[in-house]
């Protein structure tokens, strides 16, 4: 608890940075409850989503991003190929080396996966949000967009 003389302020740059933090979290949560997992473990979607960002990779260079070894690397590539999620070509730059890429079917399925979670957010913001809010909240993008 606070005394009188250390109220926290709404507008303190310390107490916006926890606040935000905190709400960026819970909403990234929510929005993860939102996937629909189609039996990808979260290490499967992550690689997904990396290469999708990305784009190709080796395996070695997605593991050293995902932050793993290269044996479990291996076994997550090999399942997402098994499943139809990945596609293989060679490195231009080293005939050694795969590069890994995603097929149609993860990119359908991330698109499908992205178009659920806007969705989900479009209904929440539409049904307990005012139109005034929906404002507020338009200007707080623009600003947070400053962030970044």
């Amino acid at each position: 608890m606070l005394s009188d003389n250390e109220t926290e302020r709404d507008d303190d740059p310390a107490h916006l940075a926890m606040a935000l933090q905190a709400a960026m979290r819970q909403i990234r949560r929510r929005l993860r409850d939102e996937v629909d997992r189609g039996g990808l473990t979260p290490s499967q979607i992550s690689v997904i989503v990396r290469l999708d960002r990305d784009g190709a990779a080796t395996m070695s260079a997605l593991a050293r991003a995902e932050g793993v070894t290269a044996q479990s690397m291996s076994a997550v590539v090999a399942k997402l190929g098994e499943q139809g999620y990945l596609e293989r070509r060679p490195d231009p730059t080293d005939g050694r080396s795969q590069l890994l890429t995603l097929s149609q079917k993860a990119v359908s399925w991330l698109g499908q996966d992205r178009a659920r979670r806007e969705s989900w957010l479009a209904t929440v913001l539409a049904e307990r949000f005012s139109e005034a809010e929906r404002d507020h909240l338009a200007d707080a993008i623009r600003l947070l967009d400053r962030i970044t």
